[in-house]
């Protein structure tokens, strides 16, 4: 499981390297070269995200909604029955697992 955590964490953040530009905007606010950046990226990234998976930690937007686990449990009791447990989960991870 950590191993599947980690390759969608580093497939994330490879997302949003892609560009040069962005890495260029990330090595400014980092007060750092873009190829500081770059090295970061291809020699580290992949350890570093198998670290946090391993911690129990994962990779998600920052807009990504953060929802209370209570809360949450409530909502599955209250439309598992309407809509089906399958795709009740389906809707409230976005298709991830």
């Amino acid at each position: 499981m950590p191993t599947e955590i980690a390759r969608k964490s580093q497939t994330l953040i490879l997302q949003a390297l892609q560009t040069e530009k962005r890495q260029t905007q990330i090595a400014a606010a980092m007060d750092c070269s873009q190829s500081t950046v770059s090295r970061l990226k291809n020699e580290h990234l992949e350890n570093f995200c198998l670290m946090l998976a391993h911690a129990g930690l994962k990779v998600v937007e920052s807009d990504a909604p953060v929802v209370d686990e209570e809360k949450l449990k409530a909502l599955i009791v209250l439309f598992a029955d309407r809509i089906g447990a399958d795709e009740l989960f389906r809707l409230i991870t976005r298709g991830e697992q």
